[in-house]
């Protein structure tokens, strides 16, 4: 009876929390999207995470009063379809795959992200919940980076995350992601105390991004916004603004540095950015790569099967003699979005992917003088980019961002209609 008791309080604060959910899901959505450039700190039972129970909670609440209430369901016809056939055609190279558990396992994540890809379609209605989102994930992104700082501070760590069990490349995109909220942040805040506090939350960004050491995403966060920069012939940067930017980062890190708050470590990976000998070829890529296109070049249409690549990467290490070379070993991850998808899903998947982008990126630049599909753009341009360094195809901060810039041309045209 005692312990009864004690498990009452948090009995009535979870039929509370399920019967808030029950009637707004949004506010689930909120809170996943909150936790997902921390979703290793919310480890879970049987290897899931909070994230993934709020997500299947959200899930069905949305679907209960859309049955209810007969709600019209939202979506952007051709990338839905175009991620369905994706998973389809995942789920169908599990019959050749030579590690079949591990292509099931991966089928099954793309299958959840792709859900949570149709519910931010359907919780995402209207601009109010579009600014709501956005400044809900750049808030949360700074209190996470502010947190990782704390933890080189006192730790004095190599590569800033938040956890053990958290890649610091996967941080620092997710953080990316917030960081390029900022523009649009900033074109509808018209108080001055209100961008000053985006900027100084910006700072906090930077810092962590330039401390977790991933270098894939630094590049991708220039060249996306130089990208986009030159596709709206200046709409989404002012020319000054950039400059003012690279000064005061140069500055901040000649600073930072000087005080022993950027360990010599990360100064290294910044100077030796553009110097492919001096990082061992992108620490192994062109190595891993060389090996992949053996790989391809072997399975050119239908590949070796969903998350096989890491399996049968051993199988090419010969072909491309590069037995013993730097970083080559068996289970390789291939560090590039393309030819992850094309190694284990042929030039099939690869078609379905590409066309993926194309339809999403297609989309935003018919309104691409609207600030929103600017984001978008910046959005999509950072992943690509990025992506081929990182295999970010099943994070759910990479459909977070595809998401987002699916919605948008979906919202701009609800309020013109």
């Amino acid at each position: 009876m005692l312990a009864l008791l004690r498990l009452a309080p948090f009995a009535i604060v979870l039929f509370v929390c399920s019967v808030i959910l029950l009637r707004f899901p949004f506010i689930g959505l909120l809170t996943m999207v909150a936790l997902i450039p921390g979703e290793e700190l919310t480890s879970f039972i049987a290897g899931r995470t909070f994230v993934w129970v709020l997500g299947v909670a959200t899930c069905g609440s949305w679907l209960l009063q859309t049955l209810l209430y007969q709600k019209k369901v939202r979506i952007a016809v051709k990338p839905m379809v175009l991620a369905t056939l994706w998973l389809f055609w995942g789920m169908v190279s599990i019959l050749w795959a030579s590690d079949q558990i591990s292509a099931y396992s991966r089928a099954f994540t793309l299958a959840q992200a792709i859900i949570f890809f149709f519910l931010l379609q359907n919780l995402i209605t209207d601009n109010k919940r579009f600014r709501i989102v956005i400044l809900t994930y750049f808030v949360a992104s700074i209190i996470y980076s502010i947190y990782s700082i704390g933890i080189e501070i006192f730790t004095g760590v190599t590569r800033v995350s938040l956890s053990e069990m958290q890649n610091p490349a996967h941080f620092a995109q997710s953080l990316g992601i917030g960081l390029l909220f900022t523009p649009y942040i900033l074109n509808w805040s018209k108080k001055f105390y209100w961008k000053l506090l985006v900027v100084l939350g910006d700072s906090c960004l930077i810092l962590a991004i330039l401390m977790t050491g991933t270098r894939a995403v630094w590049v991708g966060l220039a060249m996306g916004v130089v990208f986009v920069w030159l596709i709206t012939r200046g709409k989404a940067v002012r020319i000054r603004s950039l400059v003012i930017i690279g000064v005061v980062l140069v500055i901040s890190i000649s600073v930072m540095s000087h005080y022993g708050i950027i360990s010599d470590y990360i100064i290294q990976r910044i100077v030796t950015l553009p110097n492919l000998e001096a990082t061992h070829g992108g620490a192994g890529r062109t190595n891993i790569w060389l090996v992949g296109w053996e790989m391809l070049k072997n399975n050119p249409i239908i590949g070796v099967g969903l998350n096989n690549f890491p399996v049968r990467f051993e199988d090419y290490i010969s072909a491309a003699r590069l037995r013993g070379a730097y970083a080559i070993y068996p289970g390789r991850d291939p560090h590039n979005i393309f030819l992850s998808v094309q190694g284990e899903l042929g030039i099939v998947g690869l078609a379905v992917f590409v066309a993926f982008f194309i339809a999403i990126f297609k989309a935003l630049f018919r309104y691409r003088k609207d600030p929103r599909s600017i984001l978008g753009m910046l959005l999509i341009s950072f992943l690509i980019i990025s992506g081929l360094a990182i295999t970010i195809q099943y994070r759910k901060y990479f459909w977070l961002g595809m998401g987002l810039a699916t919605l948008i041309p979906m919202v701009i045209r609800n309020e013109k209609s």
